[in-house]
């Protein structure tokens, strides 16, 4: 399953980019508006992939952060809310405002995403607020907070601020550190595996 695709974007069409990779191998990827205002026909990019796989077709959808891919998903695990639906959401959206609307219950805000009338919108924000009393995912300002001086070592290293958070996403959420020490240490494995792709 593909997770993480890096290379050139080709051509930018629509809601979807088409990015070839070093092995010569040209991917059509569908991406929400903010990332898709990012990206630049000729330019490098690098995306956070969701694989997801029909009767008839096997369909990428492609995001900047690991954040938004992870509200992506989040927004899946909705009763009936395809894809489509959970990709407007996610342009329109942030993770932080999906979160301040679930809480508010401001089913309102939420009927302004093509596709969503009151009663999915009321229903999205319910089961919304349901998974965040379960799940809990890391926002960068929290990081940042956090772990300033991880950050500002890594930065020394060279790495875009955007790149650092991302890494210390997955390894903090997914390895359970809390070493400064051993952060950087997963952090720069984690980097330099994905820029070596």
């Amino acid at each position: 399953m593909i997770g993480y695709i890096k290379g050139t974007v080709l051509e930018v069409k629509d809601s979807t980019c088409t990015v070839l990779t070093s092995s010569g191998v040209g991917y059509e990827v569908l991406v929400p508006i903010g990332t898709l205002k990012e990206i630049t026909q000729g330019k490098e990019v690098g995306l956070y992939i969701k694989t997801i796989v029909k009767e008839d077709a096997i369909e990428l959808y492609g995001f900047h952060t690991r954040q938004e891919k992870d509200t992506f998903e989040l927004l899946l695990g909705i009763n009936k809310l395809g894809p489509k639906i959970a990709m407007n959401i996610v342009s329109l959206f942030s993770f932080k405002e999906l979160e301040e609307l679930a809480l508010k219950d401001d089913w309102r805000s939420l009927t302004h995403v093509p596709g969503v009338g009151p009663k999915l919108s009321k229903r999205i924000l319910w089961e919304l607020k349901e998974k965040l009393q379960t799940q809990s995912i890391l926002r960068p300002n929290t990081l940042n907070t956090s772990y300033s001086d991880v950050i500002s070592a890594l930065k020394n290293l060279g790495y875009k601020e955007g790149e650092i958070m991302d890494a210390l996403e997955e390894v903090i959420r997914t390895k359970g550190i809390t070493s400064e020490k051993e952060i950087i240490k997963e952090a720069l494995k984690v980097l330099s595996k994905r820029f070596s792709v």
